[in-house]
């Protein structure tokens, strides 16, 4: 029988919550029953112990080889590779029976799935997909004449390897997470010591500092530093000390700059002395922020011939094969001069040409180029490493105000859409007709553009207030440390550095704080903490909140003190804001010109090449009779492609500068997508206008 879980506090990441929905659903409808499992638990139970008897017996058998034998001789040599073999049985077995490694990969990746769980539902989700493209492949060779070599090309190979890439993908998909995770994990990792230093600061006590960290650090961080504590609470280990070397060691295997650092913090529990206490907190800190720097330039580094792949294969190439198309569409024409009498040419007649290629340039262009370019970033951005996470803005629209915006952005690209009927119906050789369906095209974008803007500007706006507000706040920390290490109190401090900083973010909020301390009377920590009308208790930047909860506990010691805890805090906090600065500075310098790209080259390049397929269709028609594909269809074509790519370069470079921020990608593909479908349609007609059209 599967073993129970005991209910630990588990990362709580929103990014595998669709997997683990979908992985309870399919195994509750459609899952073995329990009785099942425990037979299958049963079989594994007993493959394991034949196996560990089998080891156990191999073993003795090579002790009494060694004790008996020579190791040249023969006798001994068959002892080994007989307890070898039964080592690796062994060992694989104990992964199966056990699954320890799916346990924390799983447990690491916020998804609560057992290991039976994965397994039917990529079984079940590859059968499923199999019969649905058979289906599909059975229906079109009955419905739809179609030459076999095409046929073979777009049903059956597709119907033999999108389920095997569907089991992989599903069956590795925890570990896909994980390992993410694990990466992204290193941007947080500074912030968790931070935060833990600072409850040292205050009390040398590692389970109030690591309960501090734990509340205020993001995932997957918290939920392991949370464990921490559990496992105290449930007994797995009797002292906070042994649990917090147990955290250190296993999230160490991962990082092990975060494991160096946690053993200084660990080490300044014992210190005597409060210059002993301060060495190795200024020691865990500068391992962990040195350590995350080195990690960034490494990915930095690296990240030159990934991103010369991508840009080459999924955005050069298309576009290259983009401006050949027009080449491409005279594949196969027939050239045979027909005999007298005879209806057709020999070969592939004009209209199953067009329609083959149309075909092709559809799967390559608008499907295969933009998922493999999709994956292959996907790819990439896994591997860079997390930096501090923004402020968590939360949208003040409602859900129907969400809808309703959905609904004006269909509205609004149906609408412009329907500019290209009359354009579509204009007589051939107007201006009009070789617009044809670009409306459709700027309308898509525009869509796309205005609900992306719409939903996230409010909140951008906001939130790069609230971020210009954390860049100055080392400043202001320092001036606050400064003026209390003088001998003012934290009202005066607050005081004068709010006056010094008239004009900044910064300086309004403390302006306003010690506005309502004047008012109202009120302690600094009622001030900004009250449940009722607390200037900070629910303020986005988790940074300047924790700090000035930080600051409320140190102002109780004496003046002196406390502006130097003050004065270390801003520093440390000037140091993270500098390696966050230098990691956006140099990935930025890599995606540069994917953004020129996106937003100017990719556009002028499709249409020119729209324009000269135009000129190139009318003379071809002309020249051989032959039927082409439809230059709206064309159009269409290179139109959806430019969306698509343009997309996955938003999702790219934004990834890469600012990590997994889905706010800054709303707001660039509000920004670049209206520029690059507009500057496609202006091409396409001037390039017309140009050649002659």
């Amino acid at each position: 029988m599967p073993e129970k879980k005991k209910k630990e506090a588990l990362p709580d990441i929103e990014e595998g919550l669709w997997y683990l929905k979908l992985c309870k659903k399919v195994n509750k409808w459609f899952g073995p029953k329990q009785a099942a499992l425990e037979k299958r638990q049963k079989k594994l139970q007993k493959f394991y112990e034949r196996k560990y008897r089998e080891l156990k017996l191999a073993e003795n058998n090579l002790s009494t080889a060694e004790y008996i034998y020579t190791k040249d001789d023969p006798r001994y040599s068959q002892a080994l590779k007989k307890y070898e073999k039964a080592k690796r049985e062994f060992d694989n077995a104990a992964k199966v029976y056990k699954q320890a490694e799916f346990k924390k990969m799983v447990y690491f990746a916020g998804i609560d799935v057992e290991y039976h769980e994965v397994e039917f539902l990529s079984i079940f989700m590859t059968m499923l997909l199999f019969i649905i493209m058979m289906i599909i492949a059975m229906v079109i060779y009955v419905l739809i004449p179609i030459d076999i070599t095409m046929y073979l090309i777009y049903m059956i190979l597709p119907t033999a390897f999108l389920p095997m890439f569907m089991f992989v993908f599903l069956f590795n998909y925890p570990k896909i997470l994980s390992n993410r995770l694990k990466v992204r994990m290193l941007g947080r990792a500074p912030e968790a010591v931070n935060y833990m230093v600072m409850s040292m600061s205050l009390t040398p006590a590692l389970d109030k500092a690591v309960a501090f960290a734990a509340e205020n650090t993001d995932e997957p961080l918290a939920s392991g530093l949370k464990k921490v504590i559990w496992n105290i609470y449930t007994r797995k280990f009797n002292t906070i000390e042994d649990s917090f070397l147990d955290f250190a060691y296993e999230w160490g295997y991962w990082n092990e700059d975060l494991k160096r650092a946690l053993y200084a913090i660990r080490m300044a529990v014992f210190e005597r002395s409060e210059e002993g206490l301060k060495r190795n907190l200024e020691k865990a800190k500068d391992i962990v922020l040195l350590g995350t720097k080195k990690k960034i330039d490494e990915f930095a580094a690296s990240l030159s011939g990934p991103t010369t792949i991508l840009f080459a294969i999924g955005i050069l190439m298309p576009m290259v094969i983009g401006a050949m198309l027009p080449m491409i569409s005279l594949v196969n024409i027939n050239l045979t001069i027909p005999t007298e009498g005879s209806s057709a040419a020999a070969g592939i007649t004009g209209a199953q040409q067009a329609s083959d290629n149309t075909v092709t340039l559809v799967v390559l262009m608008d499907i295969l180029f933009p998922v493999i370019t999709f994956g292959y970033a996907y790819y990439i951005l896994g591997r860079r490493p997390g930096t501090t996470p923004p402020p968590n803005v939360k949208s003040k629209l409602s859900q129907k105000k969400k809808n309703a915006i959905f609904i004006t952005s269909i509205i609004l690209a149906v609408g412009i859409s329907l500019i290209s009927i009359p354009m579509v119906l204009a007589p051939e050789g107007t201006i009009y007709y070789y617009i044809g369906p670009l409306p459709i095209i700027v309308g898509i974008g525009l869509g796309i553009a205005y609900y992306c803007g719409t939903t996230v500007f409010a909140v951008k706006k906001e939130r790069d207030d609230i971020m210009k507000m954390e860049e100055e706040f080392p400043d202001a920390l320092f001036q606050l440390g400064s003026r209390m290490a003088e001998g003012s109190s934290v009202e005066v401090a607050l005081k004068r550095t709010a006056e010094s900083m008239e004009g900044t973010k910064i300086g309004e909020l403390l302006k306003k704080i010690v506005f309502s301390i004047q008012v109202s009377g009120e302690t600094l920590d009622e001030v900004l903490f009250s449940r009722t009308r607390g200037i900070l208790k629910d303020f986005p930047s988790k940074l300047i909140a924790v700090t000035f909860k930080t600051i409320t506990e140190i102002v109780k010691k004496d003046p002196l003190t406390a502006g130097q805890t003050i004065i270390e805090i801003a520093n440390y906090q000037r140091d993270l804001k500098k390696v966050d600065h230098e990691i956006r500075r140099e990935l930025a310098s890599t995606a540069g010109m994917m953004k020129t790209t996106a937003i100017v080259f990719a556009p002028i390049v499709m249409g020119m090449t729209s324009a000269l397929y135009v000129l190139l269709s009318k003379t071809l028609i002309a020249i051989t009779q032959s039927q082409l594909i439809s230059i709206h269809v064309f159009y269409l074509i290179l139109g959806i492609y430019l969306i698509l790519t343009d997309l996955i370069i938003i999702y790219f470079v934004t990834g890469v500068e600012h990590g997994e921020d889905w706010s800054e990608r709303k707001a660039m593909a509000a920004t670049t997508l209206p520029i690059a479908v507009l500057i496609y349609a202006v091409t396409t007609v001037m390039g017309q206008l140009a050649i002659g059209v």
